[in-house]
């Protein structure tokens, strides 16, 4: 089975402070249920 996995990482880092960003397209119910999220989308931000 072919999984459909975008991944997005963006770093910006201006002194001490970073910010990371991880898209998941399309995640399966296993996925919610490891972060322990009860909404599902289309699409989830980490």
């Amino acid at each position: 089975m072919a999984r459909n996995i975008e991944r997005t990482i963006q770093e910006y880092v201006p002194g001490k402070q970073v910010t990371l960003a991880h898209i998941v397209a399309n995640p399966t119910e296993d996925i919610y249920e490891k972060l322990g999220i009860q909404i599902h989308k289309n699409a989830l931000g980490i």
